[in-house]
């Protein structure tokens, strides 16, 4: 059977122009990607989760066969992606003995110019026309939203799962169309690891049947076919995802009816910072509970609205970007705020979110152009294209430490309590006290359920040698969350120096059970077992600290002192 044509009708004579070999096309995409994302080769690790993802990972310190198979045996904090963790375990092996942040953006930048090339080749298969599918490309590439998953270190996940889902979409759609069954089973693998990267790629199944649907025509009941065995390789990573990312802070969305109302005022948002992509920030402070009190739920729905009641009116005119806007929805699905997610605490919006979420923009960019075929059309989106290149690379300035991005994140949201925690923290690792103090109390001011000051203020006031006031912080992080492994590890720490090793040991035990892979939290309570007496415990925490890291010369010489023959 032959395969279904392209959306497009066929080129004109005085439209050949357009047509571009596509090995010129990828080169074109990989030099302007190289381009503009050349400073983030010089940008460091930041404090926003980097430290605890790559940097300060004794999992990757270096890696060894035992970390990489602990990854696939259990989540990651609150997340089960083997697949990233595996790929960071091999950049961090060559990088050894000191993990080099150049490599790890270099990573993303390279899995962003391969996740912009299939973009492009799945647009060609849609489209049909290879110049309109190149900008469209380079929208997706260029765009300053795409800035914070590739510029981030740990924004990997994002840019790695996302790649996997175009693969996916892109051999997906030549099965549908070609009846390759080869085709189908290279997309099964690529969703099957996009899967294992992030779970969020639970949303491809959606995004391939849109594909099936608009594009290759299948009927129905062949498209649940397909799709379906999609569904039902996700089901696990689903249930597990679920047991181990439960949201904290799921009171923030106890109104249902405001749900819906959250969900287009996120979409609003995100409208807006397509057409005009400036003040972007890790944390727009863009929470439910702000969004009801500033009263933009009642009129933010408009936009989104419009849209959607647009496209279904001229749905047969358009149906290219009724299937745009279906890719665009649907990667976003998961973080609207129907359902409560941990990110919330920050923002509902968060540019990440986009990455994906950006073919549907290129497919709508890539059919104006085949529709409108003028020259002067595709220079003024080339030239508009080059402005968003020279935007995003400025962007990326702001990722060159933690310093720079979180100044820029309180000038564009004053009331950031994430970016004051985060100076606080690295004031405290700087030894300036005074300074860690004030603004980790600006942080609770902002925010006061949020823990994570709590412990921040508290490692401030115990390395000012205020010991009462440390522990009470401890133990207020604990009343907002109650098993939240760094506060339960230092105050373990601090009441087994005070001498409450009973205590002590109690709280450290509760520690370790809420973050098993805490270094740190294992060799605190193997010492407290040791000074206890309880030799065999500390046996058992000592060895996990040696499974985790295998050089952590600490845990090696308490194991030496056990060895050692002891008087009855």
């Amino acid at each position: 059977m032959t395969a279904a044509p392209p959306l497009t009708r066929p080129l004109s004579g005085a439209a050949k122009w357009r047509s571009i070999p596509a090995p010129a096309a990828l080169a074109i995409l990989f030099l302007a990607i190289f381009v503009t994302y050349l400073p983030a080769f010089s940008c460091d690790f930041v404090s926003w989760d980097d430290y605890d993802t790559i940097a300060r990972n004794p999992a990757l310190h270096p890696p060894t066969p035992a970390s990489i198979v602990d990854f696939w045996k259990r989540p990651q904090g609150d997340l089960y992606i083997p697949i990233t963790y595996t790929l960071w375990a091999l950049v961090a092996d060559i990088t050894a003995p000191q993990t080099s942040p150049a490599l790890f953006h270099a990573l993303n930048i390279a899995l962003h110019a391969v996740a912009a090339s299939v973009a492009y080749l799945l647009l060609l298969e849609v489209i049909g026309a290879s110049l309109p599918s190149l900008l469209g490309a380079l929208l997706f590439a260029l765009h300053p939203v795409q800035v914070e998953a590739v510029a981030w270190a740990s924004g990997t996940k994002d840019v790695l799962y996302a790649m996997l889902a175009l693969i996916a979409l892109w051999q997906y759609l030549k099965f549908a169309r070609e009846h390759d069954p080869r085709a189908f089973v290279l997309a099964t693998l690529a969703f099957t690891l996009a899967l294992l990267s992030k779970p969020t790629a639970i949303v491809v199944p959606l995004m391939a049947a849109a594909l099936d649907c608009a594009v290759a025509k299948r009927p129905v009941r062949l498209i649940c076919k397909s799709v379906g065995v999609w569904l039902l390789l996700a089901a696990p990573i689903v249930i597990v995802t679920k047991r181990v990312q439960a949201a904290q802070h799921a009171h923030e969305l106890s109104r249902l009816w405001a749900r819906p109302l959250v969900a287009l005022d996120t979409l609003a948002f995100y409208l807006f910072k397509l057409i005009w992509p400036a003040k972007l920030t890790i944390d727009y402070g863009r929470t439910p509970e702000v969004a009801i009190k500033n009263g933009w739920l009642l009129w933010a729905w408009v936009a989104p609205i419009a849209v959607a009641a647009a496209l279904f009116i001229w749905r047969r005119r358009v149906a290219v970007l009724v299937l745009a806007a279906v890719l665009f929805l649907a990667p976003l699905l998961p973080v609207l705020g129907f359902v409560p997610f941990d990110f919330q605490a920050y923002s509902t919006v968060g540019d990440h979110y986009l990455y994906l979420a950006m073919l549907g923009p290129a497919l709508a960019l890539a059919w104006l152009l085949e529709r409108r075929r003028v020259r002067p059309l595709s220079w003024i989106i080339g030239v508009v294209l080059v402005v968003l290149a020279l935007r995003s690379s400025l962007q990326i300035r702001y990722w060159r430490d933690s310093q720079a991005l979180f100044h820029h994140a309180l000038d564009v949201n004053p009331r950031s309590f994430a970016a004051y925690n985060s100076l606080a923290a690295a004031a405290v690792d700087d030894g300036d006290l005074p300074t860690a103090v004030r603004l980790a109390n600006r942080a609770i001011e902002l925010k006061p359920e949020y823990a994570g000051s709590y412990l921040t203020l508290g490692d401030a006031l115990r390395r000012q040698g205020d010991v009462a006031g440390a522990i009470r912080r401890y133990q207020q992080a604990l009343v907002y969350e109650p098993k939240y492994a760094p506060a339960l590890n230092n105050l373990g720490a601090l009441l087994a120096e005070q001498g409450h090793l009973a205590d002590a040991i109690r709280i450290a035990e509760e520690g370790v059970a809420a973050d098993p892979s805490s270094l740190e939290g294992h060799l605190n309570l193997g010492q407290m077992y040791f000074q206890s007496g309880h030799w065999d415990l500390a046996k058992q925490q000592f060895g996990m600290v040696l499974r985790l890291d295998p050089s952590n010369t600490r845990a090696r010489e308490l194991l030496g002192e056990l060895q050692k023959p002891r008087s009855p």
